[in-house]
């Protein structure tokens, strides 16, 4: 039987949340406190990074915890709402920091559009954030989460500065876009054919598959069909036809006001951000780029993730050489096991803090 998909823009997606941040956003934004912990800290705070200021939510029950950085998705998605949602648990262990990077979030403002958007810039930024917190909070190394995008960043922040980590952790992980595009592709063209659905394969077919390079004859309109069908068939949220309960699960929060909604949107469709998309991002091959590093390494891996594949990442993995590394399915989810299966997440992140007492 054809699944029944809903017809939602991605302007509908906009108006609707814009709306909705209008009746339920305030015009102070703030992060809710963490109640029975004299010696902890939340906060939502600006930082001079790179010579802008961008934002952070710093949270943790402890400050003589260990610091842990969420690096977001995107380029452009900033996550603070699922990340304190989600991984509240890692609050009792960590002090957990996630940052709305340049151009994204709470950190859109003007001076972030004007500036400089190159992967390197956005690693210079990463090492930046990563002194700040060493030097605030007294510690030599911190932990890294890269997700998706972030998940490009984390791998080229520890390559450049391995002294920095205590470890790494990927989830949603970045490895070889071309062969990345091309399974991803694969996936919602056989997904649709399963299904019968003619109006999916039709507009599979008419973009054709991307070349080896990873592109698709028509450009970022190719992409877009591509990544519209593979996240109908679950391939971004398993079990989910749609991103919009996510999306708003993000943005309904304290965290973000109506002025950071629209931040947030213009994030997204930032076109300096995309022009780095196509010229930068989608040339990546970690393969050839990072082949080793010199911290401990975890894959956080969702078996159904077909918008940055598992099944390349895994490849990456076997062939990434570091003095420790670990690999972990999560079976019920896509591309975010960090949101889908937050409760598994978090506790294999509590239990690698204890294990980096034997690996270091």
């Amino acid at each position: 039987m054809r699944s029944k998909t809903k017809k939602i823009t991605g302007r509908c997606l906009i108006a609707g949340s814009l709306l909705v941040g209008v009746l339920v956003a305030g015009t102070i934004a703030y992060t809710p406190p963490i109640t029975g912990a004299p010696e902890g800290i939340s906060s939502l705070e600006k930082v001079h990074i790179g010579g802008i200021e961008q934002w952070i939510m710093v949270r943790g029950r402890s400050t003589a915890n260990p610091v842990l950085l969420f690096l977001h998705g995107g380029a452009g998605t900033a996550e603070m709402g699922l990340v304190r949602k989600h991984l509240a648990p890692l609050e009792e262990h960590f002090i957990i920091v996630e940052w709305d990077q340049r151009g994204a979030g709470k950190s859109c403002t003007g001076a972030a559009r004007a500036a400089e958007f190159t992967i390197d810039r956005f690693v210079e930024d990463t090492i930046e954030l990563t002194g700040y917190l060493r030097d605030r909070f007294g510690q030599n190394r911190i932990y890294l989460i890269g997700h998706s995008w972030g998940s490009l960043l984390g791998m080229k922040a520890v390559q450049v500065g391995p002294e920095y980590y205590a470890a790494y952790i990927g989830t949603g992980q970045v490895s070889d876009f071309p062969r990345m595009e091309q399974a991803g592709y694969q996936y919602a063209l056989e997904a649709a054919q399963t299904d019968c659905n003619e109006k999916a394969v039709q507009q599979l077919r008419d973009i054709g598959p991307p070349d080896s390079n990873g592109v698709y004859q028509s450009g970022f309109e190719g992409t877009a069909v591509e990544r519209k069908w593979m996240t109908c068939y679950g391939g971004f949220a398993y079990g989910q036809s749609s991103l919009i309960p996510m999306a708003l699960e993000n943005l309904m929060v304290p965290e973000y006001n109506f002025t950071d909604i629209v931040r947030f949107v213009r994030g997204m469709t930032l076109e300096k951000k995309n022009r780095m998309m196509e010229e930068e991002v989608l040339k990546t091959n970690l393969f050839e780029e990072i082949p080793a590093v010199e911290v401990p390494v975890y894959f956080l891996l969702g078996r159904h993730d077909y918008n940055c594949p598992s099944i390349v990442a895994a490849e990456y993995f076997d062939h990434l050489e570091a003095p420790y590394k670990e690999l972990v399915w999560f079976e019920h989810s896509a591309h975010s096991p960090c949101f889908e299966e937050s409760e598994k997440f978090c506790r294999i992140v509590i239990g690698l803090k204890e294990e980096q007492i034997c690996v270091r």
